[in-house]
């Protein structure tokens, strides 16, 4: 997943975001085991929530094999796995990185407020940014912008 040149690409990436900067900070490995143990978490909430919605009919076989299904998920879900890298590569996964990379610069940024700025609009753009600041830019090592959206711009990068 890490890349050749990715210690040279671990570097902060200044961005403007509807008129503020933002940094964008490189993670970390205590930011990959996180995103590991919020990953691994993902299973078991929707487990809660298929339960939950069963209510009454849920029996206690029906509990333990929708527990046991959400086990065998939450243990393929570690940095070495394609699951994990889909997880990293969903909306949801895109804003906690994005989060994390963002709460080392700026610490007053919620994750609530780093979704605002991902939109479906910039999703991508987002995901190659995060990817070239910490070194995740796969194997041609360049990220290539998308349909950038005015209010998204790059103070590191040319216009």
């Amino acid at each position: 997943m890490v890349t050749k040149a990715a210690d040279a690409a671990k570097a902060p990436l200044v961005i403007t975001h509807e008129g503020r900067e933002y940094t964008l900070s490189p993670l970390e490995f205590r930011d990959l085991a996180e995103i590991e143990r919020w990953a691994s978490a993902l299973p078991f909430e929707h487990a809660r929530r298929q339960i939950a919605a069963l209510g009454n009919m849920a029996t206690p076989e029906a509990r333990q094999q929708i527990l046991a299904n959400a086990t065998e998920r939450s243990d393929k879900l570690n940095l070495s796995t394609p699951e994990f890298v889909r997880v990293l590569s969903s909306i949801e996964g895109v804003i906690y990185m994005l989060f994390l990379s963002l709460r080392k610069d700026n610490p007053e940024v919620t994750r609530e407020q780093a979704a605002d700025l991902v939109s479906l609009d910039n999703l991508e753009e987002w995901q190659q940014r995060l990817d070239k600041v910490s070194g995740l830019t796969g194997d041609d090592d360049e990220v290539r912008p998308t349909q950038s959206p005015e209010s998204t711009t790059s103070a590191n990068e040319s216009t």
